[in-house]
């Protein structure tokens, strides 16, 4: 069996996290920050420290993910820093993710080899289990395929962004996001909807 889970940020803006629990939801992702792809300035998501503690005390598992534009694996240590000063010891469920994505527009990131970009990936992941959190990637067919060494990354949990009416990633993965575009009660504009293959607290 899976479980019905969401994933949120900012864009989403204020939640009604009770009529999100009432709907069938157990557990978030939820949106911790994200670093600019131009200037390479990182900001915490305004709506963090409210979808945290309003989540979990609702009921649901959370977890969290950074949107990633480093460059070095030194820009995402600092990233995953920004993550657990912004939770400051609160307890997760779920894992943080480090969701590095390319631009389709000029983008500091452009030029990224795969080799850099697991290094980042890996370098994130480490920082985060030092402290004590689990660790995880995102990624869609394409970044599997043409971006990350997967099998360096094997040891952390992954996330995977496919819509489609089942995935096609050969691979196991624990999360799945399969839609950009899902209606839930409680949250006004559209959201992302996934299914985690892992036990939850229920």
């Amino acid at each position: 069996t899976a479980a019905a889970g969401i994933d949120v940020s900012s864009h989403q803006g204020w939640i009604d996290w009770e009529a999100v629990a009432d709907s069938g939801v157990s557990f978030a992702i939820l949106g911790a920050g994200y670093r600019g792809y131009s200037d390479g300035s990182t900001h915490t998501d305004e709506y963090l420290a409210y979808n945290l503690t309003t989540a979990k005390a609702c009921g649901l598992d959370v977890g969290l993910y950074y949107f990633s534009q480093a460059t070095s694996p030194s820009e995402a240590i600092s990233e995953a820093q920004q993550v657990l000063e912004a939770l400051d010891g609160a307890e997760l469920q779920l894992p943080i993710y480090f969701d590095w994505e390319p631009i389709e527009a000029e983008a500091r990131t452009d030029s990224i080899s795969a080799s850099e970009l697991t290094d980042c990936a890996k370098a994130f992941c480490q920082t985060v289990e030092l402290a004590g959190y689990q660790a995880g990637i995102y990624f869609n067919l394409s970044l599997a395929t043409h971006y990350y060494h997967l099998y360096a990354l094997k040891d952390y949990s992954f996330w995977l962004a496919e819509y489609a009416d089942q995935p096609s990633f050969p691979f196991h993965v624990d999360l799945w996001q399969y839609s950009g575009s899902g209606n839930v009660h409680g949250i006004e504009t559209d959201v992302d909807l996934d299914l985690s293959f892992v036990a939850t607290s229920e």
